[in-house]
């Protein structure tokens, strides 16, 4: 490639997972892109964790050698995932926000949300509340979500890359029932449910949340 890498940016969208390289000084290098696919765990549509990690990586190897100083992940709000005690692996694969979900759970769930004047949320359907997701998960997976630290869809990819858990604001805030803006906090029914508790620690979008992981940097050079 005529000009050097010093950026990755890796955007796990909801159709597809794309990986660009980019100049110091902003010229596009290099473009990767993958058509995500729908896995279906006990008939529950799901993300596709595990193709898109086993892509990432075979992506990041295309640009072994590149004097990379950055890895930037982004990925659609709709998302969480369930991460085990030692942050080593999800506890089960995330759901897919156009899951529909059962009727009962739908109604159960609405009585529990805050005012729109709270968190900006509408109420949405499917799983696009990820208060809505959280919901169902804990009626799905009781054992494992008493257990899990939970991770926004985007800081997932921060932590496939680097190992360390954060949480960040505009994933908590896009449209979740979990975030109240004007407050700056998570939302009476995020604290009320426990989920507040549940996820890992805030970090600022600006932040370097840590250095790739030494097994991955080794696959991928």
């Amino acid at each position: 490639m005529s000009e050097r890498i010093s950026y990755i940016v890796v955007d796990v969208g909801k159709t597809l997972s794309k990986v660009t390289a980019w100049s110091k000084g902003g010229t596009l290098v290099d473009r990767q892109v993958r058509p995500n696919e729908i896995a279906s765990v006990g008939g529950v549509r799901r993300l596709d964790i595990g193709g898109i990690g086993a892509w990432l990586e075979s992506a990041l190897a295309a640009y072994r050698g590149a004097p990379v100083e950055a890895i930037i992940p982004v990925a659609h709000g709709a998302g969480v995932v369930a991460m085990d005690a030692e942050a080593k692996a999800s506890l089960f694969p995330p759901l897919d926000y156009e899951q529909p979900i059962p009727p009962e759970i739908v109604a159960a769930y609405r009585q529990q949300r805050d005012p729109f004047a709270v968190t900006g949320s509408p109420a949405l359907p499917n799983g696009l509340n990820i208060g809505t997701q959280l919901y169902w998960m804990e009626r799905l997976h009781p054992a494992e979500m008493a257990r899990a630290t939970l991770v926004p869809w985007a800081q997932y990819w921060a932590w496939f890359l680097s190992g360390a858990l954060a949480s960040e604001v505009t994933s908590l805030g896009c449209h979740s029932d979990l975030w109240a803006p004007a407050d700056g906090c998570f939302s009476p029914m995020a604290e009320r449910l426990g989920w507040s508790g549940g996820f890992a620690p805030l970090a600022r979008a600006s932040d370097v949340v840590g250095t790739i992981r030494p097994e991955l940097a080794a696959a991928t050079g």
